[in-house]
């Protein structure tokens, strides 16, 4: 065999070589690349399902706490229907005493009644509240553009009742409940920082 038969085959070899080393990587790109758009698939796939997984469990979570809030309110007006002798229209015998006034706070506001009792700077209604539900409950009275804390079972850091805080109108809690509906949420109070008990 000569010099040039060898070199040709030696260049065959190597031409056959380069086309199936070619053949092997672009097959290994292409097969690399599926393998990637599979798994970003996959990958996208089991995102939304636990995206929608989360969804399902704020829902859940978010309708646990309205029927929290819901029994709490329930609870608290069967405790002021009690107090009125088990009058169902308790609601209708509230009244202000605007000759009997009390500081509470920096206010000065009229005694609010139920019946002939004072529910301004009633504590025991509030604490019951507290030892049948574990939630805070507060008894505001309406003044001027804010409701004020008259009675109440959230305390200060320093242990003593946040009576004298404020609801100021603008805030969503006073427009939602001005317009006869319960508000779902957080809210600011004014006049101090306080921690429930």
């Amino acid at each position: 065999m000569s010099i040039l038969g060898h070199s040709l085959g030696l260049r065959v070899t190597l031409l056959s070589v380069a086309i199936t080393a070619a053949a092997l990587i672009g097959t290994s790109l292409v097969a690399g690349d599926r393998a990637r758009s599979m798994v970003l698939e996959r990958g996208a796939e089991e995102t939304r399902a636990v995206a929608d997984q989360l969804v399902e469990l704020c829902d859940l979570a978010q309708t646990a706490v309205q029927d929290k809030i819901e029994s709490d309110l329930a609870f608290a007006r069967m405790a002021l229907q009690a107090r009125a002798a088990g009058e169902p229209a308790w609601s209708e015998r509230l009244r202000l005493d605007e000759q009997a006034t009390e500081t509470v706070g920096p206010f000065t506001v009229p005694r609010l009644l139920l019946d002939d009792a004072s529910l301004t700077g009633d504590t025991g209604l509030v604490d019951s509240v507290r030892e049948a539900t574990g939630s805070t409950c507060t008894i505001f009275q309406l003044l001027p553009g804010r409701w004020v804390r008259v009675a109440t079972n959230v305390k200060r850091p320093d242990g003593s009742r946040a009576t004298g805080t404020t609801l100021d109108e603008g805030s969503p809690v006073y427009e939602t409940v001005m317009a006869g509906r319960t508000y779902y949420g957080n809210n600011v109070i004014r006049g101090t920082r306080f921690y429930p008990a």
